[in-house]
């Protein structure tokens, strides 16, 4: 009767259990859970099987692209959120100097006004009842004048006499 052919156990396990010496506890190192040999099979995919062709290098590839997907995404996430917070600086600075570069305008404007009506004696003196009329009138007058019509003469004015 013929004898059924063993497989051999790795030289690596022969070799491992060979000099195992139990003075200085190196028994640890020996698989104890399993028997010796390779444990080919025992998953579901074909990234551990060596005999398997193709099938097993299709699963391969897609495992190692998964791999590299997921790398490739950890990495991405730290540069957009660095990213992000430079551009909400750069909005927030933006955002200031448009403020500052309003109100600088807003002072020059108020300077100006000030400066053109004597810093500002000519505003309130509107206050007083007789400058307010002669300052609208002054104003009607020359409304008046720039429509082309002698606010003076009567009957060119529509001024009607009264």
């Amino acid at each position: 009767m013929a004898q059924p052919i063993q497989r051999m156990m790795p030289a690596a396990e022969v070799t491992l259990r060979a000099n195992e010496d139990m003075n200085i506890n190196t028994s640890g190192f020996s698989r104890t859970a399993a028997p010796p040999g390779p444990q080919m099979g025992l998953s579901s995919g074909g990234l551990d099987k060596p005999g398997v062709t193709t099938a097993a290098s299709a699963y391969q590839k897609g495992v190692l692209m998964n791999q590299n997907q997921m790398q490739n995404m950890q990495s991405r996430v730290p540069a957009a959120q660095s990213d992000a917070i430079q551009k909400t600086r750069l909005a927030n600075v933006e955002q200031s100097q448009a403020s500052e570069k309003a109100n600088r305008m807003k002072d020059e404007a108020v300077t100006q006004m000030l400066y053109a009506n004597d810093a500002g004696t000519a505003t309130f003196a509107l206050g007083n009842p007789e400058v307010a009329d002669r300052v609208h009138a002054s104003v009607a007058q020359a409304k008046q004048m720039a429509q082309s019509m002698n606010p003076v003469v009567p009957f060119t004015s529509n001024n009607l006499p009264g």
